[in-house]
């Protein structure tokens, strides 16, 4: 298991000016290739990456169906 935390890859923020982090918690065969925040990065981005592009900018609030990975 490892966890990792890091800021938005594209620099993006919220509404208030805050950066935004992204954690993620890795379990089993995932978490061997993930030993520092730069290899989360390059690693488990590219998974979320085009989710979380549709939710940003949504005027409603996603649903667990949209934040669900496997």
């Amino acid at each position: 298991m490892v966890a990792v935390r890091f800021p938005d890859p594209e620099g993006r923020r919220d509404a208030a000016g805050r950066v935004i982090p992204h954690e993620f918690v890795v379990f089993g065969d995932g978490a061997d290739v993930v030993n520092s925040v730069y290899d989360g990065e390059q690693h488990l981005w590219p998974l979320v990456e085009q989710s979380f592009d549709h939710v940003y900018d949504a005027d409603t609030t996603p649903s667990v169906a949209d934040l669900r990975f496997e």
